[in-house]
């Protein structure tokens, strides 16, 4: 099964010069990474993942579709379904869409043949993988797990004037967008699970997402990410459920280099956290006031411990 991640994904994105690359803001998902957000998001094969609908709006090759399409098929394996009800489920849950039609293909071809590993004879079905601008589109609340590694492009270098929500907001990066359209379209009780570049942390013009975050969701995991892509910024990785958060609420917080490793060592993908983080997504009136910066546990909010 590792083969469906590493080929043929890998080859057309190494393809692709640096430059090229960062023009785009083409930059996928490392696996261990993606397996991490689901187990995070709770989206694991012994639960029951049968109404639990899937949308990654710039899915790029489809790291993020194969891994729960793995998931997914396990799952229904444990129930009395059958492989031609599984390619059904797979098809009727799993939702990708991006702009690039060679992407559109590797993504496809991928689902296809996770898909054919457990369905054995059955003719499968072509799968809800468009090759389209989820921008564009109009939406209503539909999905319940969101997950995303969007195109990481500034407002100064591309043109996103094109957008209708670009008019009503002003200046956005492309990542703004899609966690906008993120928050929109969850269901709710949906989970989030994003990887954006960490200026979203600080920047002013991601101030109106990040107070619509701490007030409409509730953030479970926080985790800020260096040397996870070629890219010129960190990452930021963002689990978070569609309702309220309660008072008392804790999110985990961590940070530290990612390391390429096999799923083997998945549990050590983290350094252990500086203290204190230089950009909190929480408002300093909300950390908590007895923040002490040499504790080995440092805090985010008034209820968020650091996790090792």
């Amino acid at each position: 099964m590792k083969g469906l991640f590493n080929t043929p994904a890998t080859w057309y994105e190494a393809a692709l010069p640096l430059a090229e690359r960062r023009r785009r803001g083409h930059f996928s998902t490392p696996p261990p990474l993606v397996e991490r957000i689901l187990d995070a998001c709770g989206y694991t094969a012994d639960r029951d993942l049968a109404r639990v609908r899937v949308l990654d709006p710039a899915c790029g090759g489809g790291n993020f579709l194969v891994g729960a399409a793995l998931r997914l098929l396990v799952s229904g394996q444990n129930t009395t379904a059958t492989p031609r009800d599984l390619a059904n489920l797979a098809r009727r849950n799993l939702w990708g869409l991006d702009p690039d039609p060679v992407s559109c293909f590797l993504a496809e071809t991928r689902l296809q043949l996770a898909v054919k590993s457990t369905t054995a004879r059955v003719r499968l079905p072509r799968f809800h993988i468009h090759q389209s601008d989820a921008l564009a589109l109009p939406w209503e609340p539909c999905v319940d797990l969101f997950l995303a590694n969007p195109p990481y492009l500034a407002a100064k270098n591309a043109d996103l004037t094109g957008y209708q929500f670009t008019h009503r907001r002003g200046q956005s990066d492309s990542y703004l967008l899609f966690l906008n359209l993120g928050m929109r379209v969850l269901r709710a009780g949906g989970w989030l699970g994003l990887v954006l570049p960490d200026p979203f942390l600080a920047r002013a013009n991601a101030a109106q997402e990040r107070i619509s975050l701490l007030q409409d969701f509730t953030i479970h995991q926080l985790w800020h990410l260096a040397g996870v892509f070629s890219a010129q910024v960190g990452a930021v990785v963002i689990v978070a459920q569609k309702h309220a958060p309660a008072a008392a609420h804790q999110v985990t917080w961590m940070r530290g280099k990612w390391k390429h490793l096999g799923m083997d060592t998945v549990a050590n993908l983290f350094a252990p956290p500086h203290c204190p983080p230089p950009h909190c997504l929480i408002p300093q009136s909300r950390r908590r006031n007895s923040y002490n910066s040499r504790a080995p546990n440092c805090a985010i909010c008034c209820t968020t411990k650091a996790n090792h």
